[in-house]
């Protein structure tokens, strides 16, 4: 192979950046240095001791370009994997089982259970609530009720929002009461939550009459109207929605609040 055509190739390797420094500074005037192009032509002109230099400067940077694919390879196939090489590759069964075994944790029935805190009467994932004495709860003397009704059920004194999932006996006969996060850190530095019942936020069962109420009706008696309503509605099975059709289920003429209707989309 003629020289011409090593230096082609060594050239290959080397930016303008990489020609210009491997030589000494002033061999290309600035007309020169403006394009690639103009720059081999000077090349072209150059002596043969300054030929040879760009040739060697090509060829390790050639040989620096072949190691750095070797080790790359190397890594691609060695037995310690790396995240950069081994983003595609399938993880063992092992580690599928344990991340299976976490997700199904997490989404499981103890972890998606709800109970209900006492003091508040907000509904909390299980893991949001503690389990308080309610013996302990009474000598915070927090949670009287600030306006006494003639309907209140106090326990021990207290007002407590009493179901199953509020309320409970351990087996040692101790009641132990749920109460979320919120609640048990306004009691340890003895406040009364904002949002218990004892607080005035008690406002006793619906009466039946009211339970029965359509969702008009009980737009049309309420003292207080909300901002907004938010409907959704369910598909019949096997029905067929055509183009704009809606499902009418709340058929109501009043104009305030304003109800938003959410449409499931269909099934084919």
């Amino acid at each position: 192979m003629d020289s011409r055509s090593d230096l082609s190739r060594a050239l290959a390797y080397l930016s303008k950046a990489e020609i210009e420094s491997a030589l000494d500074k002033g061999t290309f005037v600035s007309a020169q240095k403006r394009s690639r192009q103009k720059m081999e032509e000077a090349i072209d002109g150059l002596s043969v001791e300054q030929r040879s230099t760009l040739e060697r400067a090509g060829a390790a940077k050639k040989r620096k370009i072949e190691t750095t694919e070797g080790e790359i390879y190397g890594l691609a196939n060695s037995a310690s994997p790396t995240q950069d090489f081994f983003f595609f590759e399938t993880v063992s069964e092992t580690c599928r089982q344990e991340r299976l075994s976490k997700f199904i944790d997490a989404t499981g029935t103890h972890a998606t259970s709800t109970a209900v805190c006492a003091v508040c009467a907000g509904r909390f994932f299980i893991r949001e609530l503690r389990e308080v004495p309610v013996d302990d709860l009474r000598e915070k003397k927090k949670l009287s009720p600030s306006k006494p009704h003639p309907a209140h059920v106090l326990t021990e004194g207290m007002l407590l929002h009493r179901t199953e999932s509020s309320i409970h006996t351990d087996e040692h006969g101790t009641s132990l009461a749920n109460v979320c996060v919120s609640c048990t850190s306004d009691l340890r530095n003895k406040k009364t939550p904002p949002l218990s019942l004892a607080n005035g936020m008690w406002i006793g069962d619906v009466p039946l009459e009211l339970k029965v109420l359509t969702l008009p009706e009980r737009l049309l008696v309420a003292r207080f109207f909300p901002a907004a309503y938010i409907v959704k509605l369910y598909l019949k099975k096997r029905a067929r929605v055509r183009g704009r059709q809606v499902v009418s289920t709340v058929a109501c003429r009043v104009t305030f609040p304003p109800i938003v209707l959410i449409r499931t989309p269909s099934r084919k």
